[in-house]
C-alpha cells in the first residue's frame, strides 16, 4: 500500500476513534436516533447509490412501486445503516441492555449442532447483521464468519477484534488458510456464518432467481453443505420496534444431494437464495439496495 493512502486509512480510523469517544457523552437512544436522522439526510447526496437503490427496486419489484413507496423504503433503508453504525460501535451498551436483542430459534440451532457435523448459517444484509453473530455467539454457540477483508487495514483489525471480543472467529474469504480454518471449524463441530446475498466476482458462484431475475451468487454454502452433509439454517435480525433487534434462526432448510454436484449447488443456492428473498420481502427496507446485485450477466 501507498504511504498516502495508508496515512489516509490512519486519518480516517483516527477520525473514528475521535468518534467513539464523544459519543460517550451522548444517551444511546438520543445518539441511535441521530445517527439514523443524519444517516437519512446525507444518503441523497450519493446519487449514484441511490439510482443504483431505485433501479434495483424496479427490478426486484417489477416497477410495481410507486415513486412515493421507493422513496419511504430508501429512506428507512439510510436509517437502518445508521442505526447498525451506531449499535456496532455500541455493541456492549445494547449487549447489557436486557431486551434490546430479542432472539427466536436458538433452539434450532442447537438441534442442529447435536448433529455433530457443524452447522451452515446463511444470512444476508439484513438489518444489523454484525449484531447476528455476537448475539449467537454470546448465547454458547461457538461462530465462525466468512468475510472479506475490508480494504482499510485498521478497521479490517477493528471489526475483527470486535467480533473476537464476543467470541466470533472471523476467517477473511480468499485468505491461504481459509480453506484450513473452515474444514477445522467443520471437525469441531462450529457454525460457519456465510453471507450469501451479494454478487461478488471473487468467489465461485452461480446464477440462480433472486426476486424473479438471475443474480451471481456464492456457491460455498450449498457447496460446503454437500461436501460436510451439515445442516442449513437461515439466520438473520429484524427491527420489529423502535428500540431493538431480534435475532432469527429458522428450522433446518432442507438440502437436495442427488450425487450430480453441480446441479445439487445450482438447486440448494436457488432455494437458499429464495430463502433469503423470502425474508427481505417482509421488510425491504432493511436491506441493502443500494447493493449491485444484478451486475454480473450470464453469457
Amino acid at each position: 500500500m501507498r504511504a498516502s493512502k495508508k496515512t489516509k486509512h490512519f486519518l480516517l480510523f483516527l477520525i473514528f476513534n475521535l468518534f467513539l469517544v464523544l459519543q460517550k457523552a451522548i444517551p444511546f437512544k438520543l445518539g441511535l436516533t441521530l445517527c439514523a436522522k443524519i444517516s437519512s439526510f446525507i444518503f441523497p447526496f450519493f446519487k449514484k447509490e441511490v439510482a443504483r437503490a431505485n433501479s434495483n427496486l424496479d427490478i426486484a419489484f417489477k416497477g410495481r412501486l410507486t415513486e412515493d413507496e421507493k422513496v419511504n423504503i430508501i429512506k428507512k433503508m439510510s436509517e437502518n445503516i445508521g442505526m447498525t453504525f451506531y449499535e456496532g460501535v455500541n455493541i456492549e451498551k445494547i449487549i447489557s441492555n436486557k431486551g434490546y436483542i430479542e432472539s427466536d430459534g436458538l433452539g434450532n440451532l442447537s438441534k442442529a449442532i447435536n448433529k455433530g457435523k457443524g452447522v451452515i448459517a446463511i444470512a444476508g444484509h439484513i438489518a444489523n447483521w454484525e449484531a447476528l453473530a455476537i448475539k449467537v455467539a454470546i448465547s454458547g454457540f461457538p461462530v465462525n464468519v466468512v468475510a472479506r477483508e475490508v480494504r482499510n487495514s485498521f478497521f479490517n483489525q477493528y471489526l475483527i477484534s470486535l467480533r473476537e471480543k464476543y467470541g466470533v472467529n472471523t476467517i477473511i474469504r480468499g485468505e491461504k488458510t481459509s480453506t484450513r480454518k473452515i474444514i477445522s471449524a467443520f471437525k469441531n463441530n462450529e457454525i460457519i456464518a456465510l453471507l450469501i446475498d451479494q454478487d461478488i466476482s471473487a468467489v465461485q458462484g452461480v446464477f440462480v432467481d433472486f426476486f424473479g431475475t438471475p443474480a451471481f451468487t456464492p456457491v460455498a454454502a450449498a457447496s460446503l453443505a454437500r461436501k460436510f452433509n451439515s445442516p442449513v439454517v437461515a439466520a438473520y435480525t429484524v427491527r420489529e420496534k423502535e428500540f431493538g433487534i431480534k435475532v432469527v434462526i429458522s428450522d433446518e432448510l432442507p438440502v437436495t444431494i442427488t450425487g450430480n454436484d453441480e446441479l445439487d449447488d445450482i438447486r440448494n443456492t436457488g432455494f437458499f437464495t429464495k430463502t433469503i428473498e423470502d425474508i427481505i420481502r417482509q421488510r425491504p427496507e432493511q436491506w441493502v439496495w443500494w447493493h449491485d446485485r444484478w451486475k454480473s450477466r450470464e453469457e
